[in-house]
């Protein structure tokens, strides 16, 4: 699946994601904050064109992507600029 294409967001795409799916982002700026989806094992978050020209954006409002699920080797996230995020609990 891809964004935007498929999916107007990240979030969206990933909602919709089943295990082993791949969710391609292509390049721009995207201003979210993401939840990592549960019971997704082997899903991966590509930046087609990598982090300089694919950017999610948190706006400074929470963390930018939240895993609070368990994740394992299978799982991949590449080929993004992170940024205007913060720590949970910070």
């Amino acid at each position: 699946m891809t964004v935007p294409g498929d999916y107007t967001t990240i979030g969206a795409a990933l909602f919709f994601a089943l295990p082993n799916d791949s969710v391609l982002v292509f390049p721009g700026i995207y201003e979210e904050n993401l939840e990592w989806p549960v019971f997704r094992p082997g899903l991966t978050l590509l930046g087609t064109d990598g982090p300089d020209v694919t950017i999610i954006d948190g706006g400074g409002d929470d963390t930018v992507i939240g895993i609070y699920t368990a994740v394992d080797s299978t799982t991949l996230i590449r080929g993004f600029t992170i940024t205007n995020g913060y720590a949970a609990g910070a």
